[in-house]
């Protein structure tokens, strides 16, 4: 079964799920992959298939360096969104660096098309959120990680 909603909804409709007495696996979008949310969710977020963009447990060299630094500072796992997050700003100042002597040729503003071009130029980015790469429209995609909710913990699905 798939709910494609918010946890708010998603809370109300597990718990809707096991009161009616159905255990069947649902699989839910990547706003439920967070620890907290997890938590909020409680028992209904047991066996929950998540479809998300990032964990931990990844291990892509620029993922395992960025949850080393994360920790470190922060003194607490980062979810999806911190890696995400932290991956948007390295490509827009990887995008505004290429296109460095186009944003200040007449020192009042950014080229913006040429910054778009650069982002939509980008391969085979290896961030802290997974491999990111540009589609045929100039969106920037990335690979899903899977993840299950056992023990109330996210985990990366076997």
């Amino acid at each position: 079964m798939l709910f494609a909603g918010d946890p708010d909804e998603g809370k109300a409709f597990l718990d809707e799920l096991r009161v009616a007495g159905l255990r069947t696996p649902v699989m839910v979008p990547d706003v439920f992959a967070s620890p907290d949310v997890v938590r909020t969710l409680g028992a209904a977020a047991e066996d929950l298939v998540v479809a998300g963009s990032s964990h931990p447990d990844v291990a892509m060299p620029a993922a395992r360096a960025f949850v080393q630094r994360f920790r470190s500072e922060h003194q607490a796992e980062p979810d999806q969104f911190a890696a995400r997050g932290y991956d948007a700003m390295k490509v827009i100042g990887l995008a505004t660096k290429k296109t460095c002597a186009a944003i200040f040729s007449d020192g009042t503003r950014v080229d913006r098309a040429r910054l778009r071009d650069a982002t939509a130029d980008i391969r085979d980015y290896q961030g802290a959120a997974g491999t990111l790469w540009a589609d045929n429209w100039g969106n920037l995609c990335r690979g899903v990680v899977i993840l299950k909710v056992r023990n109330g913990q996210l985990q990366t699905a076997p």
